[in-house]
C-alpha cells in the first residue's frame, strides 16, 4: 500500500492514548522495506453526536492512528455548535491539517471556500442590512482566477 490512514479526531475521544499522534510530519512515511507511504487522512463529517458514534463504533477506524488539532481560535461555523468550544467544523479541520501535512493550496483553497459558504448562509439567514457585495465569495473567486 501506498498510503497509511490516520483519523482527524478529538483526542478527548481517543481511549488509547498510544493511538494519537504528535504532529503530522509532511514528508511521506519510511517503512521497515524503505518504501515511502503518502498520509491518507480520514475526516469524519456530521453532526458531533454521529461523528462520535461513528468513530467509536467502527472496528476499520479503531485500528489507525489518530491525528487531533489543538486549534488556536474559535469555531467560526455558525450552522451547527459542539458542546466542546475547542472543536472546529470539519472543513476548519481539513484546513488545519492540509496546512500541518504542507499542503499549503489546498488549505488556503479550502479556507476561501469556507468563508465564502459561511458568507452566503448568513445572507440566508440575517433579517438586519445585509452587504450584499460578498466580499468572501470575490476573494475565492481571485485567488481561483474564476471570472463572474
Amino acid at each position: 500500500d501506498a498510503y497509511q490512514p490516520v483519523v482527524v479526531f478529538p483526542a478527548d475521544y481517543v481511549d488509547e492514548p498510544e493511538r494519537l499522534l504528535d504532529g503530522l510530519n509532511p514528508e511521506p512515511l519510511k517503512t521497515s522495506d524503505g518504501s515511502d507511504k503518502k498520509w491518507l487522512m480520514i475526516f469524519i463529517d456530521g453532526s458531533w453526536r454521529e461523528a462520535r458514534k461513528i468513530f467509536r463504533r467502527s472496528e476499520f477506524l479503531k485500528s489507525l492512528p489518530v491525528l487531533s488539532i489543538e486549534p488556536e481560535s474559535l469555531s467560526e461555523y455558525i450552522m451547527r455548535r459542539s458542546d466542546n468550544e475547542q472543536h472546529l467544523s470539519t472543513a476548519e479541520v481539513a484546513t488545519l491539517v492540509f496546512k500541518q501535512a504542507g499542503e499549503e493550496q489546498a488549505s488556503e483553497c479550502l479556507q476561501l471556500w469556507f468563508e465564502a459558504f459561511r458568507e452566503t448562509y448568513m445572507l440566508t439567514k440575517t433579517r438586519v442590512k445585509t452587504d450584499w457585495s460578498r466580499p468572501h465569495l470575490k476573494r475565492f473567486k481571485e485567488w481561483a482566477k474564476i471570472e463572474s
